[in-house]
């Protein structure tokens, strides 16, 4: 599996890969898939192979027309050259409109120069070259369930961690970064304008899949079977004959969750429990009533009826007067 990401941890268009795959190959040349475990990398294959990719990707992107090494071209095809700009600053970290145009994003911390030019290791198996990185140093065993579910958590993380974003008394926002810079930067500094375009500049186009899967286990492999353990299309199994008839469906299996526990998951909140005496809670009726609904709603002093909705304001398109 594949997660396509267009977001860095300084809130910055930083497109990257986050990649899903298992240690090794799988033979299904016979009725029952074998697994065969593959050799770790070492990490001068890493740096190696993280050489290769940008040189490739490099030339790859210069065959298509795009600016490479800050040439400009003019052949682009999106008309709105504007956010094409504001996608070009913040990949180089700098800012696209307003009156600090063209400049760096400001840093807040013990800045101190560095020249970090040429490729390098930065730890193990973890590599970088001329603005490519690649780190495959991350694994969890099959038996390591919550270690796996961590990991899908982060790489399906949000773009913007909202408890490090605050608004000083001068209306300038500062970005805590979540690890020190190499020159020694902790808060990154924005303007409300300048926080708009670096967000703008990381959303996905419309209809744009950002996961992707690959291999045995994408959904139209047809070794899927062999490996993935659950429930059969029985419909590719039988051919279209009017004469024949579909087997009977296996019984479905519990495989998702349940809402209590999602809602515990993402909000902390566990509606299982009783939050006075801390016991179980159990389902004692479903009203359907309206009447009966309003009168326990008056009786709890809640709001017995629907809020009206209230129409969009148009844009202040005065305030955008001169822009």
């Amino acid at each position: 599996m594949t997660v396509i990401q267009r977001f860095g941890g300084s809130i910055n268009l930083n497109p990257h890969f986050h990649m899903l795959w298992v240690d090794g190959v799988y033979d299904v040349s016979t009725d029952e898939a074998k697994f065969q475990e593959a050799i770790p990398p070492t990490d001068e294959e890493i740096r190696s192979l993280t050489e290769t990719l940008s040189k490739r990707i490099l030339k790859y992107l210069k065959k298509k027309g795009y600016p490479i090494d800050d040439e400009r071209d003019n052949t682009h095809d999106d008309n709105d050259e504007t956010f094409f700009d504001v996608q070009a600053a913040s990949v180089s970290s700098t800012i696209a409109l307003g009156e600090r145009s063209g400049q760096k994003v400001r840093r807040l911390g013990l800045v101190t120069p560095g020249n970090f030019e040429g490729a390098r290791i930065d730890g193990e198996r973890c590599a970088s070259y001329k603005g490519f990185s690649l780190h495959a140093n991350v694994s969890t065993k099959a038996f390591e369930r919550e270690k796996l579910e961590r990991l899908v958590r982060y790489i399906a993380r949000p773009p913007v961690a909202m408890d490090r974003l605050h608004q000083r008394p001068d209306g300038l926002i500062t970005y805590r970064l979540k690890k020190k810079y190499k020159d020694g930067t902790e808060r990154l500094l924005f303007s409300p304008l300048e926080l708009l375009e670096k967000l703008s500049a990381i959303v996905p186009k419309p209809r744009t899949h950002v996961t992707r899967y690959h291999g045995l286990f994408a959904p139209n492999s047809k070794h899927r079977s062999k490996i993935v353990k659950g429930k059969v299309n029985e419909k590719k199994k039988v051919k279209a004959d009017t004469d024949s008839e579909l087997p009977e469906r296996p019984e479905k299996t519990k495989s998702k969750m349940s809402w209590a526990k999602l809602l515990n998951r993402v909000f902390k909140r566990d509606v299982t429990e009783c939050h006075f005496c801390r016991g179980k809670v159990k389902v004692v009726s479903a009203i359907l009533e309206e009447v009966v609904i309003e009168r326990i709603l008056t009786h709890l002093e809640l709001p017995a009826t629907i809020p009206d909705i209230k129409p969009a304001r148009p844009p202040p398109q005065e305030e955008f007067e001169g822009f």
